[in-house]
């Protein structure tokens, strides 16, 4: 018998009872009373839920619309979550979850009300999921050097130090820079952490990003990533001025008005040929 109410139901047999046969045959009529117990169900306040890794979770309530249910659910602790309640009545607790992968993890609890009374009767089983989602973690340390005026970009890996979800964007703010490098600007939603630099002195500078990852609406801890520019040689055009016939002559470009000369410059060059001019050659120094 199915009882498809939150409420018992009488069923009630006619039952008439025959002995002997014929004009010989004695009847006597009775009733039988069955009394269906409803199966109850199981409603979760709130529903299932998402949260991220290291967040709680809402505690969660059960009910069922049949009077008088009682209920027990029961959690197995999935591999790579800490923070699991197994077992417990009319409440799933709140719980700080930990996701200790790259990938989100469902934690399923299997919940049955049941009623009491002349018989006891158990529902069918219910299933509540907890989604947690991981953050991305990265504490690699991150340098990288460019010519002023070249890109560079940065795209960090999973490894022993860094563990990153698929779909893993980075946003950052302008970056703490030395000897005032331009170039620099805030991004969000980045796959990579990229951007031009310029150094307009004559010594290495740095610019310092401190970058947030984010992942499923998770935020992990900020890093930092670290360019360093090497200066970039820039000199204007020189016309020496004019020499006697079989005279030496020597420039040595010096920083400042204009020309970015870093310490340690080297020079090459070649020459427009003048076929009577002869001493010159190409070299380098």
């Amino acid at each position: 018998l199915l009882n498809s109410t939150s409420n018992p139901i009488n069923v009630v047999y006619n039952i008439t009872a025959t002995s002997g046969s014929g004009s010989s045959a004695c009847t006597n009529n009775f009733t039988l009373t069955v009394t269906v117990n409803p199966s109850p169900a199981v409603n979760f306040s709130p529903t299932n839920q998402t949260i991220c890794s290291g967040e709680t979770s809402a505690l969660v309530n059960l009910s069922s619309t049949t009077p008088g249910a009682t209920f027990s659910w029961t959690a197995v602790q999935p591999t790579g979550i800490t923070g699991v309640a197994t077992s417990g009545t009319n409440t799933i607790p709140a719980q700080t979850l930990v996701n200790t992968t790259n990938a989100p993890i469902d934690v399923n609890y299997t919940a049955v009300a049941a009623t009491t009374g002349g018989n006891t009767c158990a529902g069918s089983t219910y299933n509540y999921t907890i989604t947690v989602n991981p953050k991305p973690s990265i504490t690699e340390n991150f340098a990288e050097a460019i010519c002023s005026g070249e890109s560079f970009s940065i795209t960090p890996s999973n490894s022993t130090l860094n563990s990153i979800p698929t779909g893993t964007t980075y946003s950052w703010s302008a970056p703490i820079v030395t000897g005032g490098i331009t170039g620099g600007t805030s991004a969000t939603n980045q796959t990579s952490i990229s951007g031009t630099l310029v150094n307009p002195t004559n010594i290495v500078q740095t610019a310092t990003y401190t970058v947030t990852p984010r992942a499923n609406g998770c935020a992990g801890n900020t890093f930092t990533v670290v360019i360093s520019v090497n200066p970039k040689p820039v000199i204007a055009n020189v016309t020496h001025p004019a020499i006697c016939s079989e005279t030496a002559f020597t420039i040595t470009p010096a920083n400042g008005s204009g020309n970015i000369v870093p310490t340690g410059t080297t020079y090459t060059w070649t020459i427009s040929n003048n076929s009577n001019i002869t001493g010159a050659s190409a070299s380098s120094t």
